[in-house]
Protein backbone atom coordinates (compact mmCIF):
# COMPACT_ATOMS: atom_id res chain seq x y z
CA UNK A 1 0.00 0.00 0.00
CA UNK A 2 1.20 3.52 -0.71
CA UNK A 3 2.74 5.35 2.19
CA UNK A 4 3.33 2.19 4.16
CA UNK A 5 6.88 1.30 5.07
CA UNK A 6 8.12 -2.09 4.07
CA UNK A 7 8.89 -4.27 7.01
CA UNK A 8 12.51 -5.11 7.40
CA UNK A 9 13.32 -8.76 7.05
CA UNK A 10 16.31 -8.39 9.35
CA UNK A 11 16.42 -10.99 12.08
CA UNK A 12 15.87 -9.91 15.63
CA UNK A 13 17.41 -11.37 18.74
CA UNK A 14 15.43 -12.48 21.80
CA UNK A 15 15.26 -8.91 23.13
CA UNK A 16 13.78 -7.61 19.86
CA UNK A 17 16.93 -5.79 18.66
CA UNK A 18 17.93 -6.10 15.03
CA UNK A 19 20.88 -8.38 14.40
CA UNK A 20 23.51 -7.43 11.82
CA UNK A 21 23.12 -9.13 8.45
CA UNK A 22 25.43 -12.07 7.91
CA UNK A 23 28.26 -11.51 5.50
CA UNK A 24 28.44 -13.85 2.57
CA UNK A 25 31.35 -16.20 3.03
CA UNK A 26 33.86 -16.62 0.26
CA UNK A 27 34.42 -20.20 -0.77
CA UNK A 28 37.22 -21.62 1.31
CA UNK A 29 40.43 -22.24 -0.56
CA UNK A 30 41.03 -25.95 -0.58
CA UNK A 31 44.52 -26.57 0.67
CA UNK A 32 46.47 -29.74 0.23
CA UNK A 33 48.59 -30.55 3.23
CA UNK A 34 51.12 -32.44 1.13
CA UNK A 35 53.84 -31.21 -1.24
CA UNK A 36 53.10 -31.05 -4.95
CA UNK A 37 56.32 -31.32 -6.97
CA UNK A 38 56.46 -29.73 -10.42
CA UNK A 39 58.90 -31.49 -12.76
CA UNK A 40 60.09 -30.10 -16.08
CA UNK A 41 61.84 -32.12 -18.75
CA UNK A 42 62.08 -32.65 -22.46
CA UNK A 43 60.07 -35.44 -24.05
CA UNK A 44 63.33 -37.39 -24.45
CA UNK A 45 63.78 -37.58 -20.69
CA UNK A 46 62.31 -41.03 -20.10
CA UNK A 47 65.58 -42.49 -18.81
CA UNK A 48 65.98 -39.62 -16.35
CA UNK A 49 62.40 -40.04 -15.16
CA UNK A 50 63.00 -43.75 -14.64
CA UNK A 51 66.08 -43.03 -12.51
CA UNK A 52 64.19 -40.45 -10.49
CA UNK A 53 60.98 -42.40 -9.89
CA UNK A 54 62.87 -45.64 -9.15
CA UNK A 55 64.14 -43.83 -6.05
CA UNK A 56 60.83 -42.31 -4.90
CA UNK A 57 58.98 -44.47 -2.34
CA UNK A 58 55.40 -45.37 -3.27
CA UNK A 59 54.24 -43.80 0.00
CA UNK A 60 56.28 -40.58 -0.24
CA UNK A 61 53.23 -38.49 0.65
CA UNK A 62 53.90 -36.20 -2.32
CA UNK A 63 52.24 -35.65 -5.69
CA UNK A 64 54.35 -35.18 -8.82
CA UNK A 65 53.28 -33.23 -11.89
CA UNK A 66 55.38 -33.78 -15.00
CA UNK A 67 55.37 -31.13 -17.70
CA UNK A 68 57.27 -32.13 -20.81
CA UNK A 69 57.76 -30.55 -24.19
CA UNK A 70 55.69 -32.79 -26.44
CA UNK A 71 54.97 -32.77 -30.14
CA UNK A 72 51.32 -31.66 -30.28
CA UNK A 73 50.60 -34.02 -33.18
CA UNK A 74 51.70 -37.24 -31.44
CA UNK A 75 49.98 -39.37 -28.82
CA UNK A 76 52.06 -39.46 -25.64
CA UNK A 77 53.17 -42.87 -24.39
CA UNK A 78 55.00 -41.24 -21.49
CA UNK A 79 52.54 -42.33 -18.74
CA UNK A 80 52.62 -45.99 -19.86
CA UNK A 81 56.40 -46.00 -20.25
CA UNK A 82 56.96 -44.34 -16.87
CA UNK A 83 54.58 -46.72 -15.07
CA UNK A 84 56.99 -49.63 -15.54
CA UNK A 85 59.60 -47.96 -13.30
CA UNK A 86 57.54 -47.03 -10.23
CA UNK A 87 54.82 -48.24 -7.91
CA UNK A 88 53.32 -44.73 -7.94
CA UNK A 89 50.15 -44.38 -9.99
CA UNK A 90 50.92 -42.49 -13.22
CA UNK A 91 48.13 -40.86 -15.20
CA UNK A 92 47.80 -38.48 -18.11
CA UNK A 93 45.96 -35.40 -16.90
CA UNK A 94 42.31 -34.87 -17.77
CA UNK A 95 40.48 -31.60 -17.17
CA UNK A 96 39.45 -31.10 -13.55
CA UNK A 97 41.55 -33.89 -12.00
CA UNK A 98 42.07 -33.47 -8.27
CA UNK A 99 45.72 -33.83 -7.23
CA UNK A 100 46.23 -36.66 -4.73
CA UNK A 101 49.22 -37.90 -2.79
CA UNK A 102 51.44 -40.66 -4.17
CA UNK A 103 50.41 -40.05 -7.78
CA UNK A 104 52.24 -38.78 -10.86
CA UNK A 105 50.35 -36.58 -13.31
CA UNK A 106 51.65 -36.09 -16.88
CA UNK A 107 50.57 -33.19 -19.11
CA UNK A 108 48.84 -34.33 -22.33
CA UNK A 109 50.16 -33.21 -25.72
CA UNK A 110 48.96 -29.90 -27.18
CA UNK A 111 47.78 -28.52 -23.83
CA UNK A 112 48.78 -25.87 -21.34
CA UNK A 113 48.10 -26.74 -17.73
CA UNK A 114 47.49 -24.86 -14.52
CA UNK A 115 46.40 -25.74 -11.01
CA UNK A 116 43.82 -24.06 -8.80
CA UNK A 117 42.69 -25.25 -5.38
CA UNK A 118 44.51 -28.53 -5.97
CA UNK A 119 42.66 -29.20 -9.24
CA UNK A 120 44.45 -29.50 -12.60
CA UNK A 121 43.08 -27.33 -15.39
CA UNK A 122 43.84 -27.76 -19.09
CA UNK A 123 43.74 -25.19 -21.87
CA UNK A 124 44.48 -25.10 -25.57
CA UNK A 125 47.85 -23.38 -26.08
CA UNK A 126 47.81 -19.87 -27.48
CA UNK A 127 48.36 -19.49 -31.21
CA UNK A 128 51.91 -20.05 -32.37
CA UNK A 129 53.90 -16.87 -31.89
CA UNK A 130 56.99 -18.27 -33.55
CA UNK A 131 58.83 -18.56 -30.24
CA UNK A 132 59.52 -21.65 -28.17
CA UNK A 133 56.58 -23.31 -26.47
CA UNK A 134 56.98 -23.30 -22.72
CA UNK A 135 53.98 -24.90 -20.99
CA UNK A 136 56.13 -25.24 -17.87
CA UNK A 137 56.28 -21.47 -17.34
CA UNK A 138 52.52 -21.10 -17.00
CA UNK A 139 52.23 -24.24 -14.90
CA UNK A 140 54.95 -23.31 -12.41
CA UNK A 141 53.45 -19.84 -11.90
CA UNK A 142 50.03 -21.32 -11.15
CA UNK A 143 51.59 -24.00 -8.91
CA UNK A 144 53.45 -21.36 -6.88
CA UNK A 145 50.27 -19.28 -6.50
CA UNK A 146 48.18 -22.29 -5.51
CA UNK A 147 50.56 -24.24 -3.28
CA UNK A 148 53.12 -21.69 -2.09
CA UNK A 149 55.88 -23.31 -0.04
CA UNK A 150 54.42 -26.77 -0.58
CA UNK A 151 55.42 -26.65 -4.25
CA UNK A 152 59.06 -27.65 -4.76
CA UNK A 153 60.12 -27.76 -8.40
CA UNK A 154 62.61 -29.92 -10.23
CA UNK A 155 64.15 -29.30 -13.62
CA UNK A 156 65.47 -32.36 -15.41
CA UNK A 157 67.93 -31.55 -18.17
CA UNK A 158 67.72 -34.35 -20.68
CA UNK A 159 70.39 -34.73 -23.32
CA UNK A 160 69.67 -37.18 -26.07
CA UNK A 161 72.59 -38.49 -28.11
CA UNK A 162 70.28 -38.50 -31.15
CA UNK A 163 70.00 -34.71 -31.07
CA UNK A 164 73.00 -32.79 -32.42
CA UNK A 165 74.70 -30.70 -29.71
CA UNK A 166 73.96 -27.42 -31.54
CA UNK A 167 70.20 -28.15 -31.30
CA UNK A 168 70.08 -29.11 -27.61
CA UNK A 169 68.65 -26.62 -25.17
Amino acid sequence: MPGRKKESKAKKNSSGKKMPAKEKKKPAKIENTFPVVGIRASAGGLEDFEKFFNNVPADSGMAFIVVTYLDPTHVSLMPDLMQRCTALKIVQVKEGMKVEQDNVYVIPPDKDMGIMNGTLLLAKPKLDTGGPKAPINYFLRSLAEDMGERAPCLGVKCESSRIPARERT
